[in-house]
């Protein structure tokens, strides 16, 4: 984030207020640039939520705005899957190299306020990684963590539109937090870098097999063999919270919105954790096929076997809902669900359809919105 100047010699005094401006002062002073701001960009009064479409069989990606129901084509990619996003960027990955795009969309929270660009989405280019498992980021920087090792991006160059590598990592796993990165040693030792890949220190925790990480506020979870360790604090707090017992294999990266992450296992059952209690939520289903945290009042949104979404209440472990309306599923395919301000999107191959539910009105089918392309995945950005 730029450095914003905010004092100006005026005739006479005023009093600087510490935040995104200054008050009101000479007619002709320039206004101050707005935290978050990058050149060409556009601040918005509302969020401005974009959905990237992937058609895997064309290897070709739409943006959706689903306010408008637009449909912006941003031409052929890389054959590959989309591998994470930050809000902004998306990372396509075909195993060897990874695709970054910007959707031209994000949200910049101070706490006490937020701003919302807005800016022409493009393609930025690749980066060598091989089988990239996990995605993390941080103001600074993005992590493409793969099997050999990871790539730390300097994001100040990716908002200016170039892919600039800052450091690679040979490591299991490379996670970003805040000022620093996290790094498993082939043991699992857990090890703080800095962000040009300097060893800080070695921390004590350890964690068997650690394969990928998803980002919170304020937290890292990464996942292990046999449990999850928390990382909290610039790595000076760091915590393992085990499996609980008889769940089975814990079958893809964890999924999130607001501090939820939500796991799906091999039995088909969901766990959903809290990284402020280190505590998991055992949900009541045994058929799930993917899953997704909404952060909202605490729902989790499952999609089962039979082509069914369903919301469940991490508090009391309960089903709240069932859609109506349910899409065609198979063995070889997997469904995307992403969530978007009080609304769940499920895309629907078979017909080139999203299905928007509302999930605090009881999944309530609130819109169908046909495509020009097959959604064979879909992530949410602007957040």
């Amino acid at each position: 984030m730029r450095p914003i100047p905010i004092g100006a010699t005026l005739a006479i005094t005023v009093a600087l207020i510490a935040g995104c401006s200054a008050e009101e002062a000479a007619v002709d002073e320039p206004a101050p640039t707005p935290h978050g701001y990058v050149e060409g960009a556009e601040e918005t009064s509302e969020a401005q939520h974009r959905i990237a479409i992937l058609d895997e069989q064309r290897s070709h990606l739409d943006l959706l705005d689903p306010a408008t129901e637009e449909t912006i084509p941003l031409g052929e990619v890389p054959q590959g899957i989309p591998v994470g996003t930050d809000g902004r960027y998306v990372y396509l990955s075909d195993g060897e190299h990874v695709t970054v795009v910007d959707t031209g969309v994000w949200t910049v929270d101070h706490g006490d306020h937020v701003h919302y660009y807005r800016a022409e989405p493009r393609n930025l280019g690749t980066v060598e990684v091989s089988g990239v498992a996990t995605v993390t980021g941080s103001a600074s920087v993005t992590v493409l963590s793969g099997m050999d090792g990871a790539v730390v991006l300097d994001r100040s160059a990716l908002d200016d539109g170039e892919v600039t590598v800052l450091a690679t990592v040979a490591s299991p796993l490379v996670a970003a937090h805040g000022r620093v990165l996290l790094a498993a040693d082939p043991a699992g030792v857990l090890s703080v870098l800095d962000h040009d890949g300097t060893p800080i220190e070695e921390t004590d925790a350890v964690c068997p097999g650690a394969r990928d990480a998803v980002t919170t506020a304020q937290t890292v979870v990464v996942r292990c063999d046999d449990a999850v360790v928390i990382v909290r604090d610039g790595a000076q707090a760091i915590t393992s919270v085990d499996y609980p017992a008889g769940v089975g294999e814990i079958l893809d990266r964890p999924r999130h919105r607001a501090h939820t992450p939500v796991f799906v296992t091999d039995s088909g059952r969901v766990l959903a954790l809290d990284p402020a209690d280190e505590t998991w939520t055992i949900l009541p289903t045994d058929d799930a096929v993917t899953a997704v945290g909404a952060g909202d009042g605490g729902f989790v949104l499952v999609l089962t076997a039979d082509g069914l979404l369903r919301s469940f209440d991490t508090e009391n472990r309960t089903e709240t809902a069932t859609a109506e309306q349910s899409i065609p599923m198979s063995d070889d395919e997997h469904p995307s669900i992403e969530v978007i301000e009080g609304r769940a999107y499920l895309a629907d191959s078979a017909s080139n359809t999203l299905l928007e539910f509302d999930y605090r009105d009881d999944l309530r089918l609130s819109r169908t919105i046909g495509l020009s392309s097959r959604p064979d995945a879909i992530v949410g950005t602007g957040w």
